[in-house]
C-alpha cells in the first residue's frame, strides 16, 4: 500500500501479506493440492483477510497486468473496491485491439500536460470499453492510454483499465495518482526490500515457515527504515549539512541503519534514555 503521490518520495506500507503456498520440497497430500497455487489464488485469500481486518476501509487497488481479468474484477466488485490495472496487449489481446479501434473513433478525447522539466504527456481514453471474461461475465471499463515524451524525445507508453468513471476531468488524476503508483509500490516497496540491505531475495532458510517469519520481520525493518528516511529531524540534519534530502546526506538507503547501528555501538546512552524517548516521541504523517 502506498500513502503518498507517485512523484514524491513517501511511505509504502503493507496492510497484509499472503504467501503463494508452493514451498520447495513439499509433497502434495492429494490431487487437489497438486494444483499449483498462484498470485490470483493468493489474491482471493488476501482480499478476504483485508476485508475482515478493515471492513470499512475504502480501497482503490493499483494492480499489475496479471490482475486484468474477470476474476480480479469480481473480487473488487464483491468488496466494493475500485481498481486501476495495468493494461497490456499480451494479457487480453482482443480487448486491447478493441481499445485501439475505439480510440480512433474518439480523437477529441485527448488531454495534454507539460511538466516543469518539459516532459510532455498525452492522455487518451475510452469511457465505456465492453469486456466479457472467461466466465461470461460482462464488464464495462474505462481505459486510458498515456504517452510520455521526454525532453530528449524518448517515448514511453502506459495504459490502464479501471472501473472508475474516466472522462476529461478525471483522466489525469486516475492515471497519475493511482495508475502510476504501481511504479512506486515496486520501486519504494519491493525493490527496496530486495536491494537496500534487507536482502529479501537471500535464501536465509530452506524451511518455508521460517522464510515467512523472516519476511514479516523484514517488513518491520522496512517500516522502520522508511520512518528513519522520512522523519523531519533527519531531514533537518540533512539541511544542516547542505543536503536537500536524507538520501543525498548518506548516499544510499542501506547506510541509514548502518549509521544507526554504529551510533548504538559507540555512544553510551543514559539509563533512562528509552523511557524519556518514548515520552517525547510522536509519529504522524506530515500533510504539509
Amino acid at each position: 500500500m502506498d500513502v503518498t503521490p507517485w512523484q514524491f518520495p513517501g511511505l509504502a506500507l503493507s496492510l497484509a501479506s499472503e504467501f503463494i503456498e508452493n514451498p520447495p520440497g513439499r509433497a502434495p497430500a492429494d490431487y487437489q493440492e497438486k494444483k499449483q497455487d498462484c498470485e490470483l489464488k493468493a489474491f482471493d485469500r488476501l482480499a478476504r483477510s483485508l476485508k475482515a481486518s478493515f471492513p470499512q476501509l475504502h480501497l482503490c487497488l493499483s494492480l499489475d497486468s496479471l490482475y486484468g481479468c474477470g476474476r480480479a474484477f469480481a473480487v473488487c466488485q464483491k468488496n466494493h473496491w475500485h481498481f486501476v490495472v495495468t493494461f497490456k496487449e499480451g494479457r487480453t489481446p482482443d480487448l486491447w485491439q478493441e481499445f485501439q479501434a475505439l480510440l480512433k473513433l474518439c480523437p477529441q478525447q485527448k488531454r495534454l500536460l507539460t511538466l516543469p522539466d518539459q516532459t510532455r504527456r498525452v492522455y487518451r481514453w475510452v469511457e465505456q470499453l465492453p469486456y466479457i471474461d472467461s466466465e461470461k461475465r460482462s464488464w464495462t471499463l474505462g481505459a486510458i492510454l498515456c504517452e510520455e515524451i521526454s525532453p530528449s524525445g524518448e517515448i514511453t507508453t502506459y495504459a490502464w483499465l479501471t472501473d472508475l468513471a474516466v472522462h476529461r476531468d478525471s483522466v489525469i488524476d486516475i492515471a497519475d495518482q493511482v495508475g502510476r503508483l504501481r511504479q512506486k509500490i515496486e520501486n519504494e516497496g519491493f525493490n527496496v526490500q530486495k536491494n537496500s540491505g534487507l536482502n529479501l531475495e537471500h535464501v536465509f532458510s530452506q524451511n518455508w515457515d521460517h522464510a515467512k517469519a523472516y519476511y514479516y520481520l523484514l517488513q518491520l525493518g522496512h517500516l522502520l527504515m522508511q520512518l528513519m528516511h522520512h522523519n523531519s529531524l533527519h531531514l533537518a540534519l540533512a539541511k544542516q549539512y547542505g543536503r536537500k534530502t536524507v538520501l543525498t546526506l548518506w548516499g544510499a538507503l542501506k547506510k541509514i541503519p548502518q549509521r544507526l547501528l554504529e551510533a548504538f555501538r559507540y555512544y553510551l546512552l543514559p539509563e533512562n534514555f528509552v523511557a524519556q524517548a518514548a515520552q517525547a516521541c510522536h509519529i504522524s504523517l506530515n500533510t504539509s
